[in-house]
């Protein structure tokens, strides 16, 4: 997941016309597919707060 938003982020330092920011990366990409990308992006971030509040459960509050 990591590898793909660094790709997306450094894609149009490596196209030779004019910079125009992130946005006209979800631009490029189409409204079905940006909303596609939005949402496996904050599943993503779902996954990621179950897993530290479950590991942060199995540590006794005495130990944090």
């Amino acid at each position: 997941m990591t590898a793909l938003l660094v790709l997306i982020a450094a894609n149009p330092y490596f196209q030779r016309e004019h910079i125009l920011g992130g946005l006209s990366e979800l631009r490029a990409l189409g409204t079905i597919t940006s909303v596609l990308l939005i949402i496996a992006f904050f599943i993503a971030i779902a996954f990621y707060c179950r897993t530290l509040y479950t590991t942060l459960e199995m540590i006794r509050s005495e130990n944090r």
